[in-house]
């Protein structure tokens, strides 16, 4: 005798909240955004209702004390990275509100002005800078995707099989290269990811591409930190270039050696030190010649190609009597490439194939001038109403009470 079974229903899942609950977060993160960004142009564009702020430099009475507390918001915000590993956004948001907090508790300065500076520097670093950074990103992706970053691999690592000579041209040359374009941390990213396709270890590879960006970076970012100290400073432009420069040159000569001295030793550094002492001195003359005459926007751009090619000739005529990989008896290096960064191979001959009062608008935007005609860059060389003419600072130098109001320096924050 059979009995027949019913056929089995599948119970219907009950309906998903997960459509209805991101709806609901993405309108309140428009809600929020729309709300930001009214107050950010209120602030701006409004007349505050207190006077011109006075800065003193020495509110505590005792230098070493100020210096403490005016330092507080930088040690925040890297110690809540390095000590308590916090994230970057989280990190910056600590150091913001520490900074507020500084200034208006400390410094005594309205909180009206506070969060207005706080919206202005915000806009500042949201369009200049990283109207440079999103597009030399998108490119490096770009070239990955499409394997032109290996052929680029390929032409610098088949010049010489020499590790400490690949250092000098890829982390030091390269390096300079893209911290003249872009700068903010793109050279270590982007020559480290080639090292470590070399066979160089993750940590080892950074902290080399960070030694070598010791050279370009006051000329990084087409110039940005010359620009923004002759805007604070109300220095003329090309005199700050150039006496920069100059300054600049023993540790333009110097970082070549100390690079490959603390990669391989001084012992092994003296055997290649032709072509590192041909580096160096490349640099800082074209570093020299260009910001002397030219301004300070492709000083380090001009450098470092001028670097790469005497250095590529030069490796023609010259070879070192022998490579470090062949002295240290190393092996074929191969590495798990981080994600992100896509998978670098090539082979090189014989070897087998390798992993791989402010007066916004006026000083304070000189930089937004001379940087052109972007829409975005624009945007934030108009007049702050904000700001404009609220604050002033005392002379340097000088010590006066904190009540006193000092000299005004045209209304720049001083």
């Amino acid at each position: 005798m059979t009995t027949a079974t019913a056929p089995y229903k599948a119970k219907s899942a009950p309906p998903s909240k997960t459509s209805a609950g991101s709806g609901i977060s993405l309108a309140v993160m428009l809600v929020v955004a729309a709300l930001i960004v009214a107050g950010a142009i209120y602030l701006l564009k409004t007349n505050p209702a207190t006077g011109v702020w006075a800065q003193a430099y020495d509110p505590t009475g005792h230098w070493l004390v100020s210096t403490l507390f005016a330092a507080l918001p930088v040690v925040v915000l890297l110690g809540a990275m390095a000590i308590f590993h916090l994230k970057a956004h989280v990190a910056s948001v600590l150091g913001l509100g520490t900074a507020l907090t500084v200034a208006i508790a400390l410094y005594h300065m309205p909180v009206r002005l506070a969060l207005t500076t706080a919206v202005y520097g915000g806009g500042y670093g949201l369009f200049p800078i990283c109207w440079i950074i999103l597009p030399v990103i998108f490119l490096y992706q770009l070239t990955v995707k499409t394997g032109r970053f290996v052929m680029l691999q390929e032409s610098l690592t088949n010049i010489t099989d020499d590790g400490r000579l690949q250092l000098l041209l890829i982390a030091f040359a390269l390096g300079a290269f893209f911290e003249g374009a872009s700068g903010f941390g793109t050279p270590v990213a982007v020559c480290g990811a080639i090292l470590i396709s070399l066979g160089f270890k993750p940590i080892q590879a950074a902290g080399l591409s960070l030694i070598a960006n010791t050279a370009p970076v006051a000329f990084g970012a087409l110039g940005i930190p010359i620009i923004t100290l002759q805007a604070v400073t109300g220095l003329d432009l090309m005199v700050l270039t150039k006496m920069t420069a100059l300054i600049l040159i023993p540790f333009c000569m110097l970082v070549p050696f100390w690079l490959i001295w603390a990669y391989a030793g001084f012992k092994k550094m003296i055997e290649v030190w032709p072509p590192i002492l041909v580096a160096a001195t490349t640099f800082s003359a074209a570093q020299y010649l260009m910001a002397a005459n030219f301004g300070p926007w492709l000083v380090a751009i001009v450098a470092s190609t001028s670097t790469i090619v005497v250095l590529i000739i030069f490796l023609q005529f010259w070879k070192p009597k022998r490579e470090l990989a062949e002295a240290d008896g190393a092996a074929d290096r191969c590495v798990a490439f981080p994600d992100g960064f896509g998978q670098f191979g090539g082979r090189r001959d014989g070897q087998d194939d390798r992993c791989t009062e402010h007066r916004s608008g006026q000083h304070g935007n000189a930089e937004l001038r001379a940087r052109g005609n972007d829409p975005a860059v624009r945007l934030l060389a108009q007049p702050c109403t904000g700001l404009h003419g609220r604050l002033c600072g005392l002379p340097a130098r000088i010590r006066l009470p904190i009540h006193q109001a000092g000299r005004p320096l045209n209304g720049e924050l001083a």
